[in-house]
C-alpha cells in the first residue's frame, strides 16, 4: 500500500469538515456519533469527542508536554486523555462482537491499564539503552498518544496518531523534528503495517533488521518493542472474566496464563525478558477471576480456567492449564506461522536488536510458577532469529 493510499484512507477517516467516520471489522463505515451511541457509552463521553452534530469536540489543551520532565508526562495528560480511551475501548468492543457470545472480544487498552504500562515501558527501556532526556519525553508522548485513533478505526490507528497529537495538544506540531518522531512512532508500532506496507513477511531477518535501521528512530523502536511485550493477566477486560471467553478468544486466554513480567540488562549487555505461566488464581485476584476459578482442583489450590486448546486434559472442563499448551498457543498466536513470517514476536525482536545496537543476544525466558516443568529458554542473535524461529515452529507444529 502507498503513502497516497494510506493518506486517503486517513483523510476518509478524519474529514476536513470534522466529522469523523468509524471504521471496524464487523461495522459498516459511518458517523462515529452514531457509531458510539450504539455500544453503551455514557452520553459525556460521546459529547467530550463528538458534538450533536457529529463534528469531532475535542478540546485542545494548552499543555506543553515538551516542557515536562519525563516521568510527569503520563500524570499531566491523564485528565485530558482518560476519556478519550474509553471511548476507545468501547469503539473496540463494539466493533469486535463474537457472533456467538453476542459482545466485544479484545485486552484491555484503557489509559489505566495497556497505555500505563506501555509509557511505564517505554521510558524503561530508553533508560536502559542510554538514551537522553527529550528522546525520553518524544517516547513518553507517542506511548501515552499511540492507541487513541482506536475509537476511529483498529485497522487504521496508526496512520492517524499525528492527526490525532494536533488536535488534543497543539503545541506539539510546532517542533516539527520532534513531532516527526512522534507521530512516526506512533505510525510505525502497528505489526500489519510491516507486511501491508513494507512486505516483510517474504523477507529474511537480517533484511527486516537492515529496514528498521533505517526507518525507525529509539522512540519507534522503544513503542513498538514494549507494546507487543503486554502480556499479562491484567489486560483482561472485564467481559473477558469468562470461560466461554476463553474458549473463543484466544487473546484472551494467553494472556490470562501468560505474564510477562519484564525485561532487563544484564551485565554482558544482553536483554533478558522474563515470562511466567501461572494457571492459579491467588486469593487477592478472586474478585475478579471469579467466574474462571475451578475450586476442585487437585492441588486444593484455586486454578484458573483453561479452554480444551490449553488444558491438561482436553475432556476435563476442569483441568487445569498445560504449561507446554500455553507456550503452544502463545506462539500460535503471536509467533512465525511460516518462514520469515512479519509476526509480533518477530518484529519485538526486531525492534529490540535496533533500540539496543550493543547487546549480542535477546533471551526469552519462561519459567512455570507451579514448579512442575523446567523453564523454557529461547536465545536470538541477529544471526539465528530465522533459525530459532523455525525450530518453535517444528516443535509445536506451526508449519
Amino acid at each position: 500500500m502507498s503513502i497516497v493510499e494510506t493518506a486517503q484512507i486517513a483523510s476518509r477517516l478524519l474529514r476536513q469538515d470534522m466529522r469523523p467516520q468509524v471504521q471496524h471489522n464487523g461495522v459498516e463505515e459511518g458517523s462515529l456519533r452514531e457509531y458510539l451511541e450504539t455500544v453503551r457509552l455514557s452520553t459525556n463521553i460521546i459529547d467530550y469527542i463528538v458534538s450533536p452534530d457529529g463534528k469531532l469536540n475535542i478540546p485542545s489543551s494548552s499543555l506543553d508536554l515538551y516542557a515536562l520532565p519525563p516521568e510527569d508526562i503520563y500524570s499531566q495528560a491523564e485528565e485530558t486523555l482518560v476519556p478519550l480511551y474509553q471511548a476507545a475501548m468501547f469503539s473496540l468492543l463494539g466493533g469486535h462482537v463474537d457472533n456467538e457470545l453476542h459482545f466485544g472480544l479484545f485486552t484491555n487498552h484503557t489509559y489505566d491499564n495497556h497505555i500505563r504500562h506501555v509509557a511505564e515501558g517505554v521510558d524503561r527501556a530508553l533508560i536502559l539503552a542510554g538514551h537522553d532526556s527529550e528522546t525520553r519525553v518524544n517516547g513518553q508522548i507517542a506511548a501515552i498518544l499511540h492507541d487513541i485513533p482506536n475509537v476511529l478505526s483498529r485497522s487504521w490507528h496508526h496512520l492517524l496518531g499525528g492527526r490525532f497529537a494536533r488536535l488534543i495538544f497543539p503545541k506539539l506540531a510546532e517542533d516539527k523534528k520532534r513531532f516527526k518522531h512522534i507521530r512516526d512512532a506512533m505510525k510505525l508500532h502497528h505489526e500489519p503495517i510491516y507486511e501491508e506496507m513494507y512486505h516483510l513477511n517474504t523477507q529474511s531477518f537480517d533484511a527486516k533488521l537492515q529496514l528498521f535501521q533505517k526507518i525507525h528512530t529509539p522512540e519507534s523502536a522503544a513503542l513498538l518493542f514494549v507494546d507487543n511485550l503486554d502480556m499479562r493477566r491484567e489486560r483482561l477486560y472485564a467481559n473477558a472474566y469468562n470461560p466461554r471467553v476463553f474458549d473463543q478468544h484466544g487473546h484472551s486466554e494467553i494472556n490470562a496464563f501468560m505474564n510477562v513480567k519484564g525485561f532487563e540488562r544484564d551485565d554482558s549487555g544482553d536483554i533478558i525478558i522474563s515470562t511466567e505461566f501461572n494457571p492459579w488464581i491467588d486469593p487477592e485476584e478472586l474478585d475478579k477471576c471469579d467466574p474462571l476459578a475451578i475450586t476442585e482442583a487437585p492441588d486444593n489450590r484455586f486454578h484458573c480456567y483453561a479452554s480444551k486448546r490449553v488444558r491438561k486434559n482436553p475432556e476435563d472442563p476442569k483441568s487445569p492449564a498445560d504449561f507446554h499448551k500455553a507456550l503452544r498457543e502463545m506462539w500460535g498466536l503471536y509467533g512465525p506461522t511460516c518462514a520469515q513470517d512479519a509476526d509480533r514476536m518477530t518484529l519485538m525482536l526486531a525492534a529490540g536488536f535496533t533500540l539496543f545496537p550493543e547487546s549480542e543476544k535477546i533471551v526469552m525466558r519462561f519459567a512455570d510458577r507451579t514448579g512442575e516443568n523446567e523453564p523454557v529458554v529461547y536465545t536470538f542473535t541477529r544471526e539465528t532469529v530465522d533459525q530459532v524461529m523455525g525450530e518453535i515452529r517444528t516443535t509445536y507444529g506451526l508449519l
